[in-house]
Formats: structure tokens, C-alpha cells, sequence
């Protein structure tokens, strides 16, 4: 009967009384047609429909200063169901809060019933929960899906499903998030990672970094267009901390209905986490009149470690002990006087603030 459309007038934040609204429907052989619009809901008809190609809409509005503005387009097929009127998943992060996630219809439309799910490889969910009804889907909302780093996405997929203005539900595409792995190999550390993934989801870049601790800034460990073969190596040269922390931020772009988006978007993984043993060397001999003079064991990345050095004669005998890493024994006994030549147990404890201590010892032979 001529009607092509029915549209509900969004102007509640315009600063002025509206006088006018009119729509403008552009047909792809290139056809027009204007029709006014009046109320906050107007069904649109057109006395010649097109019911042989696609077209758009469009809205103007004028305002009682004659300002005027004008919607975004939302295109048809002959039909008149919408064109690219697809949900879309925006951005799947991991922050300081928890795991995040944004999502907008690609195209103008309403909706109902929001709610994330989180599925399976077989489809089944395994967490999901409500969109709160005040998060604009126009605006993509950042919203909180209340899971934390121990969340397991291996094997897993997010999806937004939504009742749109036909009462018809509609389902995203899945997507999934960066997720990130790193290891230690020949003094390095080695981090890898599974790209984000999802229909019209593409990442551009990705950066490796290592975060700092306390007020130390962190730094970007490497880049990479794809993950590489072997991973991103830190070398940690000049590093002194045990455990190192890292997380790969994806550069992200996300096809939004017929236009591709143009913004990047960091999709950030889980920070990982590795922790490097501490080095200790106890020399096999000692000499107390040579160079150094002390008995020093050689010893690094003890950061947040409690150190002690104890040395025992043959006989069981405590000889020394001593909590400075950078001072030794000198070859005396706990009265000052030198001990004989022989063989003595070097012990090196090393305490972590839990309570669990790492033992190393050694026995050294003191030549005079």
C-alpha cells in the first residue's frame, strides 16, 4: 500500500524545539522521493513505493532557529528489510576492572532483550548476563562482563543477542579476545600469542609489552603485523627483577555495516607473567690472603629475596654467617682468629616474604 518505513525520531538532545522533520529516501537507480514527518513515531509512505531496487533513508531535521541536521542513512533492500542491520561486537579487552566489551548495531535501529553470552565450541553457554536497558547500543557501550583474569577463553566465544523494533532477535557474530602465553628460553623471555578473531573483526597491529612495577613506567618489548614463528624475545638486558609481566594489545579495526570503520581499537589481553629463578655461584676454593680476600658467593636477581650465607667446618662447626650479599667471610672464625686450611660447607639460603627458602651449598677447600 505504499508504506516503506516505519521510524521513531531520536531528538531528545537537540537544544531546541524541532518545527520540522522531513524524510528523504534515495533509491540505488538514483530515484527520490520526500515525504514529511510528523510525531516522534511516523509510518512513511510514498504513493509510488520502489519495490524493484534498494534505497536509503534519511531524516532532516530544522529546528525553530532554523538550524537543521541531519540522521544517519539506513539502507533497504527492495524488499524493505534492512540492509547490513547486523549487531556487532566492537571491542573485547581486558583492563584493570575485568574483562570488557563494547557493542552497536551497525546501522540506526532500536532494541530490546540485550544480553552477552560466552559459548563453547559446541554452542553451550558457560556465563552470560543482562545489558542494563540505559547502554545506548548507538554509542557502544563499554560494559563490564564481571569475569576476571582467571577467565578460561580458550575454546570460547563472545556474542551480543538483542530483540530489534521488528521483534525479531538478532545474534552477533562471535568474536574472541587476544589472549597471550609467555615463557622463559636461554635467559630470555619469549611471548606469544592467538590474534583476536571474529567475522568482520581484523587486527592491524600488535604490541608486546612489559609492564613496570610500582611507579616504573612500562615499556613496549616489540611489534608485529602477525605473530611470529618463534614469538616476541625480551632480552632482558639490565632487567634485575625476578618476575616479568607482559600483555599483547592488539590494534584492532571492526567492519560496521556496508562502510568499513576506520578507528583502531585495542583489543589487550590477560597480563602473563613469568618469574626467573635467582643466579647463585659458590666458588670451590678460597684463598684468604689473595686477591679479594673474602669468601663470595655470586649471586643476582634476588629482588624481594632475604639472603644469608653460612659457612661450617668438617665438624658441623658454624664459622660464619651473614646477610649482606655484597660483603663475605674473610676466612676467621666468630672469634677473629683464622681458621686452619681445609674443607668447609658454603650454605646460601635464600628466603622469599611467604616463608619458602631456596637452598644451594657447596664445598670449598680454604688454602693458606
Amino acid at each position: 500500500g505504499g508504506t516503506l518505513a516505519v521510524t521513531r525520531l531520536l531528538a531528545e538532545d537537540w537544544p531546541r524545539p524541532l518545527t520540522e522533520a522531513r524524510a528523504t529516501f534515495v533509491a540505488d537507480d538514483g530515484r527520490t522521493a520526500d515525504t514529511v514527518v510528523t510525531g516522534e513515531t511516523a509510518v512513511l509512505t510514498l504513493a509510488e513505493p520502489f519495490t524493484d531496487v534498494g534505497y536509503s533513508l534519511r531524516v532532516a531535521y530544522v529546528d525553530v532557529e532554523g538550524a537543521s541536521t541531519t540522521s544517519l542513512a539506513v539502507d533497504f533492500e527492495p524488499t524493505g528489510v534492512l540492509r547490513d542491520d547486523a549487531l556487532r561486537i566492537t571491542q573485547l579487552t581486558y583492563a584493570e576492572a575485568g574483562w570488557l566489551f563494547a557493542w552497536r548495531w551497525a546501522v540506526a535501529a532500536d532494541y530490546r532483550e540485550a544480553r552477552w553470552s560466552v559459548r563453547d565450541a559446541g554452542g553451550d553457554e558457560v556465563a552470560g548476563g543482562e545489558i542494563p536497558e540505559t547502554a545506548s547500543a548507538l554509542e557502544a557501550p563499554t560494559l563490564d562482563l564481571g569475569r576476571g583474569p582467571e577467565f578460561v577463553w580458550s575454546g570460547r566465544s563472545l556474542v551480543v543477542v538483542a530483540t530489534d523494533l521488528c521483534g525479531r532477535q538478532r545474534e552477533s557474530s562471535a568474536v574472541t579476545p587476544t589472549i597471550a602465553g609467555a615463557t622463559l628460553a636461554d635467559g630470555a623471555a619469549v611471548v606469544r600469542w592467538l590474534a583476536p578473531a571474529g567475522d568482520g573483526v581484523a587486527a592491524t597491529d600488535f604490541r608486546v609489552e612489559r609492564l613496570g612495577e610500582g611507579a616504573e613506567p612500562g615499556v613496549i618489548v616489540g611489534r608485529a603485523a602477525e605473530l611470529p614463528p618463534a614469538g616476541v624475545r625480551d632480552e632482558l638486558v639490565g632487567v634485575a627483577r625476578r618476575e616479568l609481566c607482559y600483555r599483547v594489545v592488539a590494534e584492532v579495526r571492526v567492519e560496521s555495516g556496508a562502510t568499513p570503520a576506520t578507528d583502531l581499537v585495542d583489543w589487550a589481553s590477560v597480563t602473563v607473567c613469568v618469574e626467573r629463578r635467582p643466579r647463585v655461584r659458590l666458588p670451590t676454593g678460597f684463598v684468604p690472603d689473595g686477591v679479594s680476600g673474602l669468601y663470595r658467593p655470586s649471586v643476582g636477581l634476588l629482588d624481594g629475596l632475604a639472603y644469608r650465607l653460612e659457612v661450617y667446618d668438617r665438624w658441623g662447626g658454624r664459622v660464619y654467617a651473614g646477610d649482606d650479599p655484597t660483603s663475605g667471610w674473610d676466612g676467621t672464625d666468630g672469634a677473629g682468629q683464622p681458621v686452619p686450611p681445609g674443607t668447609y660447607l658454603a650454605v646460601v639460603e635464600l628466603r622469599a616474604g611467604d616463608g619458602e627458602v631456596e637452598r644451594f651449598d657447596e664445598v670449598l677447600v680454604l688454602i693458606r
